[in-house]
């Protein structure tokens, strides 16, 4: 396989398995075996994503994202904070990924039983969600930051 053919085959995956994490956690029954798959297929996407020649710290930003997320569905919240650090870490400054590292840094945090943290990270990816200009993008992380709330 050439080296077009290899970032094809990244860039495929990548997106597939990302959708597929999804599926994994909109689904409301899910089995451990489920849980174990919504898991292995968020780190197998990331890995995807950072084996491509056009990933950015953006990108890797939405894959940390998405394996938190994970972790946060499995109440594990410790797993779910270092996740989601690495997410803050690569956001840049796109307000979109700040807001989404900070929900990601609050959903842990709430996860972990860290109250104060949550509070702190729940306010500030509030504050970047207002910034948001594009009104889709910011529906999207505030019903991600009104579920917390609730």
């Amino acid at each position: 396989m050439n080296e077009t053919e290899q970032a094809a085959a990244h860039k495929w995956m990548a997106v597939e398995y990302f959708n597929k994490t999804w599926s994994y956690l909109d689904q409301q029954d899910r089995t451990v075996e489920d849980d174990e798959q919504m898991l292995l297929h968020a780190l197998a996407s990331l890995f995807h994503w950072t084996q491509r020649p056009d990933c950015t710290p953006e990108n890797r930003s939405v894959g940390y994202w998405q394996v938190s997320r994970a972790y946060s569905v499995l109440n594990n919240g410790a797993e779910s904070v270092c996740w989601a650090q690495k997410c803050l870490s690569s956001a840049g400054e796109s307000v979109f990924n700040l807001a989404c590292a900070h929900e990601a840094l609050a959903r842990g945090y709430r996860v972990a039983g860290d109250h104060a943290n949550f509070a702190s990270h729940l306010q500030q990816a509030t504050e970047f969600a207002s910034q948001i200009e594009d009104a889709d993008d910011r529906k999207v992380v505030e019903s991600d930051l009104d579920n917390l709330r609730g």
